[in-house]
């Protein structure tokens, strides 16, 4: 292990391996009916394959990865889709929504079993990792997304000291309908979405957005929000509509799929 300065508490310590998302999901996702035993890269953009590598780099200290852990990791990985339950999903079954078309939103403040706070934490503190240095996945593209360096200290004295979230800051939280949908992870990618900012991730069963931009611009988004609103919106639609499943098959659309990939892209095809 080496010593140096953490960035998330910078304090001198002891600098252990880091994962961007937590290592438990990785090992969740290796199922063992024949679905998706590893999780999917693209390498070099030609070839889509399954991999057992983890997008890990020596990083942060062990107090400020149990910070991690305790205020939203664990609850994630609880709760996110598996093999055979989706915790979450289940919860919203049950629970009062309001309906526009296709989509529903439920108040999760007021769903017993729902912690918003553990979701906005986990969606802040995976994005970021991602802003304070480059990740790597064996051959792929390097990780890495952009914050201002205000806007990145403000991120880490509410993830580690409990400050409120940043004021420019939202998170929303999406979660597909389908009790089958694809099992995958995509890490933390920017859309330029004038006049925001948008970073997107995708961990089995959950698609977490955050918008970037300034407080008057943010205010009609605020109300339909995870962490702005009052009620803690989430949004529940078909995978097909969620932007992270839809770009992950136009993805492999364009890739040459390995044989085990394949298998599972035949029955990963949204309807028509």
């Amino acid at each position: 292990m080496q010593r140096r300065v953490c960035p998330l508490c910078l304090l001198p310590k002891q600098i252990v391996r880091s994962h961007l998302t937590p290592q438990a999901l990785y090992r969740d996702m290796r199922v063992k009916d024949g679905g998706v035993p590893d999780p999917v890269v693209v390498s070099d953009g030609t070839r889509a394959h399954q991999t057992s590598l983890q997008i890990t780099r020596d990083l942060l200290c062990s107090d400020c990865e149990g910070v991690l852990s305790r205020d939203g990791e664990n609850y994630v990985l609880r709760e996110c889709q598996r093999e055979d339950s989706f915790p979450l999903q289940e919860r919203l079954r049950q629970a009062p929504r309001v309906v526009s078309g296709n989509t529903a939103f439920f108040p999760a403040r007021e769903i017993p079993g729902i912690d918003v706070d553990a979701l906005t934490h986990f969606a802040v503190g995976v994005v970021w990792k991602a802003a304070v240095c480059t990740w790597q996945l064996g051959q792929s593209k390097p990780i890495r997304v952009d914050l201002p360096p205000n806007l990145l200290h403000r991120a880490r004295y509410y993830l580690r000291a409990g400050a409120p979230l940043p004021a420019e800051m939202l998170v929303s939280l999406s979660v597909p309908g389908e009790t089958d949908a694809p099992a995958f992870f995509t890490p933390p990618k920017t859309y330029a979405l004038r006049p925001f900012q948008r970073i997107a991730f995708y961990v089995p069963g959950l698609e977490f957005q955050i918008t970037i931009g300034r407080r008057e611009e943010l205010a009609q988004l605020r109300e339909s929000s995870l962490s702005g609103s009052q009620e803690g919106w989430v949004r529940v639609a078909s995978a097909w509509e969620l932007p992270s499943v839809r770009g992950m098959l136009q993805l492999t659309a364009d890739v040459e799929p390995s044989a085990a990939l394949g298998r599972w892209l035949e029955v990963a095809t949204p309807p028509n």
